[in-house]
């Protein structure tokens, strides 16, 4: 079996504790645009891009303004909330990066978060310099659930142990679809998605 050389992290919900106040800026910014959603409809938007989330949204809901005025105006929602609120590193996650920069892993980052966010987490958490690389989905064509921050043409320099895009286009590291796959079972929802379906997905304590 091949060594292990690098470790791929996303950035919300990963290394920054920081899903909850993403959701919240988006909450506050469609009561300001006067449309009004339960909490879960956000979960369907969880690791896309703001690109993406927002196109999605301003067909539904007939939004007025083109999507970057959404993006921007969510940077601004979301850093009062992050002033007002604070954030956190998720549990344990600091030790477990130092630990791995020690034993001589190369790290990076690949987050649909944008890039300022990106850099301003890791400066906030003390943790920037132990990264060999950071993509955010601002700079693919195409943002999750696309792989394309993972695969060759991505032109990820962290992968292959930091020797580049070249180096890269060997890569085996290839995408298929998973309901495609010969083994796969796929389940058919026979009921909406309610409170009660959330429930069965809780941990027992």
């Amino acid at each position: 079996m091949k060594k292990l050389e690098a470790v791929i992290f996303d950035m919300d919900g990963v290394i920054a504790d920081s899903e909850y106040l993403n959701v919240k800026a988006k909450h506050i910014q469609l009561q300001m645009a006067g449309v009004n959603v339960e909490w879960h409809y956000h979960d369907k938007f969880l690791g896309t891009t703001h690109e993406f989330m927002w196109t999605e949204m301003k067909k539904e809901f007939g939004l007025k303004e083109e999507v970057p005025y959404y993006i921007d105006q969510w940077v601004e929602v979301r850093k009062k909330l992050v002033e007002e609120e604070g954030l956190k590193p998720m549990p344990g996650v600091v030790d477990l990066i130092h630990g791995l920069k020690e034993n001589g892993f190369k790290l990076a980052v690949a987050s649909s978060s944008l890039k300022e966010d990106i850099m301003k987490n890791m400066d906030l958490f003390g943790i920037t310099d132990y990264f060999d690389a950071f993509i955010s989905g601002s700079e693919c064509e195409n943002g999750k659930p696309d792989p394309e921050v993972y695969v060759a043409e991505g032109g990820w320099k962290a992968r292959q142990g930091g020797n580049g895009l070249e180096y890269a286009k060997t890569s085996v590291l290839t995408f298929e679809p998973c309901a495609l796959q010969e083994n796969t079972i796929n389940f058919e929802l026979q009921k909406p998605i309610d409170e009660g379906l959330y429930e069965l997905f809780k941990p027992f304590i």
